[in-house]
């Protein structure tokens, strides 16, 4: 929705009071005649003062209480398919309300990035993370439009400048707007900060006088425009506008081509665009629209009004304002009461903010503000609207007939309800445990699993990782100082003492991919796979395996050549930033659990960071978008799967149901939807391959328990009230069970059991059989603890080995 002042400037503007429309001598007769039809029926026609509606309200509707006759329009379209989110008040909005400063946009955390809402609202996650991947490429790629655009200030103040994009990556987000004022979202959610604290949770609110309830809407605008651009000099926080405005939807330009589609756009004829053009023309012959609105005829002004709102003149503005308080009062207790629909009620408010229009910017944003604010007081949850134009529409319908804005509002509360990333926090999702127990309830399957062998190597935090510890990028190797290539970490087998491990010398390893690049320069076969490396990245994950005929003493069997140094590089970046921002940082379970869970995003994006994403799915610091399983395969295939699945015991009936899977996920396209479809049967068979991971709806939710129990569990093993082994076991766990991201997740559910370890005094650790850690995590999934025992053997293992002293 879009505003104009009518600024001599402007063909459509004008600072000059509107003129009456109706001659003296006219209105005298209508009070003759009116006078005469109140003599003749009036003793016919008992007194109205509204018709009957409830005293409590059912599924949204209330009977037989008195209805204010203003408020009678805005009832009775209502159909009842929605009802009350709560019994009571909700006296906070939600937590993404202020993420969505215009109709149809939803900004990134900063402010200064929106994403367009396409049919459905998209994670929040992939906002933020994507906006700024689409920004990065725009300065790359096309510099000097992205300055010209940065350095406008129209730009700025608006909505920016919008990229429109071909791939969306699996967001659903199609368009992106650029360089627009963070200013905006501070000030909406300072704006609905002030409302919860000021009308939510105030029960006396209405109490108030009129006057003290106008200045509340002052004082609501006031923060919405504070700080923000006025090019004119007419926004005046606070205060009731000096001109005239009429409201209209978007449009790109103030130009006589932009009006005329809007007229045509609302069932404009031949006839009515002629007529808009005379219109034009008498406001250039009077050099502004105020004046030229009193030349206008009476079919010019209904044309006008097919275009544009003529919201309330200056000198009515504050009376027009003085009855809406007055009236607010009244209402007001009756939808904190149950005894008037709050739909109803948030509709009326909103038409009657949005008629009046009493100031010069933000009018929009403080309708829906106030009209949040009503819905909550009667036990909705605020909403938001995802197409401007329906919005607008909607709007305009109402102004024409009160009450229509009741229909729409129930059915954005519905849509609104139906949006996975607007949902609410669910306390039925949440763990009972996390909630009703405390850290030492849900970690018990951790504790009682620990013996107490091994015990802590230090008595404080160890805020350093050991500097070896970045070299090992995968279970059961440990790389060259280089990273292009990795050592098998061997296994001794002995028929009188049970088969262990022994890590290499790094300088061992060093020497001995040197020795063996060196020898091999000449061999076709390895030049080619060299190349193949470099140029289709097929072999990036864990390079290509070698047979070592002869270790030169270093007891080395297996190397991996051609791997990638940028993972022991980001290994060593993540370890450092973990180090800094976790182990050095002794306040930093005292942070929300957001700024927690970013410190997980930002980990997951160090450890990604410059690693070849041929399939495009990793999105680096973001969680995914995609099903995971997670097993002991090597490549998500069916004939990798139907391996695993004989490996693990799996009978003739097992592979007939991961035939009928496989058919199902063919047939509807994704595992999401095909996983409706399978049977009990089917599934149990399926979970013998490996572990379900949750769904990608459900990671958000998943993750903010768990940084909430993590909060819990971090100053406990500071303070060694906590097992550091138990918490890293859980914490392990949990990661591994949730797998939050696209890749990455292993080495991080690493990195953070190395955290959690030496947050509780025992130096990190690290796997040498990647085998047995893939037992010992599904043993986890199937009877929790029994990462634990594991866990302390690995650390016991661990220091026996002279490489890691």
């Amino acid at each position: 929705m879009k505003i104009t002042p009518y600024l001599p400037s402007n063909p459509f503007s004008s600072q000059n009071p509107r003129g009456p429309l109706i001659s003296r001598d006219t209105l005298r007769k209508v009070f003759v005649v009116a006078c005469c039809v109140l003599l003749i029926f009036g003793v016919f026609i008992p007194p109205v003062a509204g018709s009957p509606i409830a005293n409590r309200c059912e599924d949204g509707i209330c009977e037989q209480s008195q209805t204010p006759e203003y408020l009678e329009p805005y009832v009775s379209p209502l159909e009842g398919r929605v009802t009350p989110d709560a019994l009571g008040v909700i006296e906070r909005f939600p937590d993404w309300l202020s993420r969505f400063p215009h109709n149809e946009f939803l900004s990134n955390e900063r402010g200064d990035l929106w994403c367009r809402v396409h049919h459905e609202v998209p994670n929040f996650d992939d906002c933020e993370e994507f906006s700024r991947q689409v920004e990065t490429s725009m300065k790359l790629y096309q510099p000097d439009e992205y300055e010209k655009h940065q350095n406008n200030p129209l730009i700025f103040e608006e909505k920016g400048v919008f990229a429109q994009l071909l791939d969306d990556e699996g967001t659903g987000i199609q368009q992106i707007n650029f360089h627009v004022n963070p200013q905006k979202v501070t000030n909406q959610k300072a704006a609905l900060e002030y409302l919860e604290k000021t009308v939510l949770q105030d029960p006396h609110f209405f109490d108030r006088s009129e006057e003290e309830i106008i200045e509340a809407i002052k004082k609501t605008h006031k923060i919405l425009v504070d700080q923000l651009p006025d090019r004119i000099g007419e926004i005046r926080p606070g205060q009731y506008r000096r001109l005239k405005l009429f409201v209209t939807e978007d449009r790109k330009e103030d130009t006589l081509e932009d009006y005329l589609r809007i007229l045509k756009k609302k069932g404009g004829s031949r006839k009515d665009v002629r007529i808009f053009k005379n219109v034009i023309a008498k406001i250039r012959k009077y050099g502004s629209f105020s004046t030229a609105y009193d030349h206008f005829t009476k079919k010019e002004i209904s044309v006008f009004e097919k275009v544009a709102h003529v919201a309330t003149m200056p000198d009515q503005i504050e009376e027009e304002m003085r009855i809406f308080a007055r009236r607010l009062k009244e209402i007001g207790p009756q939808v904190r009461n149950r005894e008037l629909p709050a739909v109803s009620v948030a509709s009326w408010v909103h038409a009657e903010l949005g008629r009046i229009h009493p100031f010069s910017d933000a009018n929009g944003r403080l309708a829906r503000d106030w009209e949040n604010t009503m819905l909550q007081l009667g036990g909705y949850r605020g909403v938001i609207f995802p197409e401007d134009e329906e919005y607008t529409n909607a709007v305009q319908e109402d102004q024409k007939k009160p009450g229509q804005f009741s229909s729409f509002l129930e059915k954005m509360i519905q849509w609104n309800r139906e949006q996975k990333a607007l949902q609410p926090e669910d306390p039925q999702f949440e763990s009972e445990i996390y909630l009703e127990g405390g850290p030492q309830e849900f970690l018990e399957p951790y504790t009682e699993a620990q013996s107490g062998s091994v015990q802590p190597d230090s008595p404080g935090v160890i805020e350093h990782f050991p500097t070896w510890l970045s070299r090992f990028p995968h279970n059961g190797f440990v790389s060259n100082e280089e990273g292009d290539s990795w050592c098998g970490i061997p296994k001794i087998s002995s028929w009188w003492r049970k088969s262990t491990y022994r890590v290499p010398g790094f300088a061992d390893c060093d020497r001995l991919s040197k020795h063996l690049e060196d020898g091999l320069q000449n061999d076709p076969k390895y030049l080619e796979t060299k190349k193949q490396a470099k140029e289709d990245l097929i072999l990036g994950d864990k390079g290509a395996s070698v047979k070592v005929l002869d270790s030169k003493g270093t007891g080395i069997e297996a190397l991996r050549v051609f791997t990638l140094p940028q993972k022991i590089q980001n290994q060593q970046a993540a370890l450092q930033y973990l180090e800094r921002t976790v182990l050095q940082d002794p306040h930093f379970f005292d942070q929300t659990e957001e700024e927690i869970l970013e410190t997980f995003k930002k980990t997951n994006k160090i450890l990604l960071a410059k690693l070849p994403d041929p399939m495009r799915i990793f999105h680096p610091g973001r969680y995914r978008t995609q099903s995971v399983m997670v097993g002991e395969f090597y490549e998500f295939s069916y004939d990798e799967f139907k391996r695993v699945l004989k490996k693990r015991g799996g009978t003739s009936k097992d592979v007939e149901h991961l035939d009928s899977i496989a058919m199902k996920h063919a047939r509807y396209g994704t595992f999401e939807k095909a996983y409706e479809q399978f049977t009990e049967a089917e599934i149990e068979s399926y979970k013998k391959i490996g572990h379900f991971a949750p769904m990608p709806d459900q990671i958000r939710q998943e993750m903010r328990n768990f940084a909430k129990a993590l909060r819990e569990v971090g100053p406990k093993v500071i303070n060694r009230e906590l097992s550091a082994i138990s918490a890293a076991s859980w914490v392990h766990a949990e990661l591994g069970r949730i797998h939050p991201f696209g890749d990455g997740n292993g080495r991080e559910a690493r990195a953070w059991t190395d955290v959690m370890l030496q947050l509780g005094g025992y130096r990190g650790v690290i796997f040498p059989d990647d085998e047995e850690y893939t037992k010992a995590v599904e043993a986890d999934q199937s009877q929790p603890g029994q990462f634990t025992p594991f866990l302390e053997e690995t650390i016991a293992w661990a220091r026996t080995q002279e490489a890691l002293s």
